[in-house]
């Protein structure tokens, strides 16, 4: 549903799809964007990137489908994957705030608990602390973690 909620920058026009009631010769002009228009992907991801850094946010250099905001002992991390995004905050006010604003331009599905998120499983504990079982994903995470870590040295 993602793709459905972006602005078409330009005029898109496509051909009459057969059953629809409408003289022949005649074209369509989209109003929203589609699935499977090659501008679909790019336009959604410049308005959550907007709504993102609107709220103080900061694209990653290293993966751009990762935001984090960074105040003192706030921390907020934003993982983007096509229409699927995981926040990850130790700050309830930066939860309401995000979901307002993701709430305020579409309709939104919230998981408070996923158990799944690009291939990594979460488990929750009772004290609230979750972990992956995902060995491959944790070496990677780790790896990009030293690799930024060196890079600010």
């Amino acid at each position: 549903m993602a793709f459905l909620n972006g602005t078409l920058e330009e005029d898109i026009f496509v051909e009459i799809p057969n059953g629809l009631p409408i003289t022949p010769g005649y074209v369509l002009k989209l109003t929203k964007l589609l699935y499977g228009l090659k501008t679909a992907s790019k336009t959604w991801y410049h308005l959550i990137h907007m709504i993102l850094t609107r709220l103080g946010f900061i694209r990653s250099v290293a993966e751009p489908c990762i935001y984090y905001l960074h105040d003192n002992l706030i921390i907020g991390i934003v993982l983007v994957y096509v229409d699927d995004i995981l926040l990850a905050t130790n700050e309830t006010k930066i939860c309401n705030t995000f979901l307002q604003a993701l709430e305020s331009e579409f309709q939104i599905k919230v998981t408070t608990q996923p158990k799944c998120f690009v291939g990594i499983q979460f488990s929750f504990e009772e004290d609230g602390k979750t972990s992956s079982s995902s060995t491959y994903i944790y070496t990677e995470t780790y790896s990009v973690t030293q690799n930024v870590a060196s890079k600010s040295n």
